[in-house]
């Protein structure tokens, strides 16, 4: 049975639906984002490290990152020390963050189980999950959003990683409507939405094939959820989820039945009523924007597109349809001329002869990996 789960997705995903289905099962304890000022420490302290100049989202989109490699980031992880007092401090600090999902009392007594120091990530994310309350037995784990980045280091340390992926223009509508801001703060810019999407798929291209990696697509999860959720307890290796986890209510991590957290209102159980929302809720002008931006990977993944939507007209008449309040992101960041001549520039190696590509530089940068451009790049020509 495997000892230690994590999952991690850009937001508005289905990371929560898949953490509370896997809860469900008698040989698993998954907790939903129990420790984001963890993570977000982790980066925080590799950017102070390397002089890196982002000072606000060190869960970054990686789109044009220049710094470092992913390996840089999981030698600092392999090596990095965490002392009992600073661990404290963070985890009572994220009370009242939004971001963090567990109930307050599950970290009673945690002070008194971890050592005074722990050397690597590996190390401490395992001391931390074990230290939270779980059924006797059980294999354990958790859910962060936005942590694709430390999936490499923790499926090369033994950790089952699972990354689920769901259509962009459905997430753009989940963000961005209803309770969207109540679940993931003040507007941000669609480009930059966006890049954190591709950040998600770029992760999993790269760890294709890993046996301690699998990805999976929400539309998969409540379209087909008992052949879904078998391949994912066939990849935990245990037994597969009884029959009755997929009718009715669903329950939270304290067996309080649990409503979604749906953008447009309540739902019980499994639900498809969320998959194509984007055609009553976004504009012809936003969909077509997102699938220029998202095309190679949307293609990839094999999510319907227009016959169109690779045009680049998409991307230059494209306004910003939200009020950006953000002032470490400015409104015009979708439209801005350096932005819009990345995602062409982009989009044209992906068009162009794979025999004349960038050097790999060029593509760590701009792609995470050679491997990621080639995969996208044979996605396109396919079409």
């Amino acid at each position: 049975m495997t000892s230690h789960i994590f999952i991690s997705s850009m937001a508005r995903s289905g990371s929560t639906l898949l953490d509370k289905l896997l809860n469900s099962h008698r040989n698993l304890t998954i907790h939903s984002q129990p420790f984001p000022y963890i993570f977000i420490e982790a980066k925080r302290r590799f950017y102070q490290i390397i002089n890196h100049p982002e000072s606000y989202y060190f869960l970054n989109h990686y789109f044009g990152e220049n710094h470092y490699q992913i390996d840089q980031l999981n030698g600092f992880l392999e090596q990095s020390r965490w002392k009992r007092t600073e661990l404290i401090n963070l985890i009572n600090a994220q009370q009242g963050y939004s971001g963090q999902q567990t109930s307050h009392d599950r970290y009673h007594g945690i002070d008194t189980i971890l050592p005074d120091e722990i050397q690597g990530f590996d190390p401490l994310l395992r001391k931390l999950l074990e230290a939270l309350p779980g059924a006797e037995g059980t294999s354990t784990g958790s859910k962060e959003i936005l942590c694709e980045e430390f999936m490499p280091y923790l499926a090369s340390h033994g950790f089952r990683t699972i990354l689920i992926v769901r259509d962009p223009r459905d997430v753009l509508t989940s963000i961005n409507r209803g309770k969207g801001e109540a679940y993931f703060g003040k507007p941000r810019p669609t480009l930059f939405h966006l890049r954190n999407w591709r950040k998600s798929v770029a992760f999993s291209i790269l760890l294709e094939g890993h046996p301690n990696f699998l990805r999976v697509r929400y539309e998969d999860l409540v379209t087909e959820p008992k052949n879904t959720m078998g391949e994912i307890t066939d990849f935990l290796r245990i037994s597969p989820l009884p029959d009755h986890c997929f009718e009715g209510e669903i329950h939270d991590q304290n067996g309080r039945a649990w409503d979604g957290n749906s953008s447009h209102g309540s739902k019980h159980g499994i639900s498809t009523s969320s998959l194509g929302g984007y055609r009553q809720h976004l504009s012809i002008e936003m969909t077509r924007y997102i699938e220029y931006v998202c095309f190679p990977e949307m293609r990839y993944l094999g999510y319907p597109l227009e016959k169109n939507s690779w045009n680049s007209a998409h991307l230059t008449c494209f306004r910003e349809p939200f009020d950006i309040r953000r002032p470490e992101l400015p409104q015009d960041y979708s439209q801005d001329p350096v932005h819009i001549k990345q995602e062409k520039q982009r989009q044209s190696w992906l068009q162009g002869d794979y025999m004349k590509r960038p050097p790999d530089e060029v593509l760590v940068q701009w792609f995470l990996s050679p491997a990621v451009f080639q995969a996208l790049a044979e996605a396109v020509a396919s079409d």
